[in-house]
């Protein structure tokens, strides 16, 4: 009788034992899943946060039409590069149409009688976030503002234009870290979308 009272408790303390370990690993798994959801929130809101003032000049340069020298040009061209990089997968040709299009942007201010002076990311609305392995999907949407000063009329003429868009991105983990290698994108028309 003692040894059958024995081998029930070690019995127990086995299932006690297992019991906590999977229940760990569960709430451990729980926790990494939270962890690259808000990750991949912050990563999104980041990359078009950047993308809504990286256009904008270095003083004094943003509030002027002075000439931007060369070497000024030059260094912040590379800031835009490296911030890009931190957000978009190098491995997916969506960063080097980022930086294109960045480049092209302070490019155009440097020719013409415009300047990018603010801009950001007024909401966030993340519909779903699905997460497998180190892939993710995610469905948002992003009202974005920005302020640009036009002088082509000889008066400064300012607008704050605000839109909201429909993303889909897709996203990987490189090195510990998300990185956006994908994303489709569209208008949306109004209140009561998805």
């Amino acid at each position: 009788m003692i040894k059958l009272l024995k081998k029930y408790k070690l019995l127990m303390l086995a299932v006690l034992l297992v019991s906590i370990s999977i229940f760990g690993m569960l709430g451990f798994t729980s926790y990494e899943k939270s962890r690259d959801i808000e990750e991949i929130k912050k990563v999104i809101v980041r990359a078009n946060e950047l993308e809504q003032r990286l256009p904008i000049l270095p003083e004094p340069y943003a509030k002027s039409l002075d000439k931007v020298p060369d070497e000024v040009k030059a260094k912040y061209l590379e800031k835009i590069r490296n911030e890009l990089s931190s957000v978009f997968s190098a491995s997916s040709p969506l960063l080097a149409q980022r930086i294109g299009m960045m480049t092209g942007a302070v490019e155009g201010q440097i020719k013409q009688d415009f300047r990018a002076e603010d801009g950001g990311v007024k909401a966030a609305d993340f519909k779903s976030i699905d997460i497998d392995g180190d892939v993710a999907t995610v469905s948002v949407n992003l009202t974005m503002w920005s302020k640009i000063t036009d002088y082509t009329t000889g008066k400064k003429l300012t607008a704050a234009p605000e839109g909201t868009m429909h993303f889909i991105y897709t996203l990987r983990k490189e090195d510990g870290k998300w990185k956006i290698t994908g994303l489709t994108g569209d208008y949306l028309p109004g209140p009561g979308h998805p």
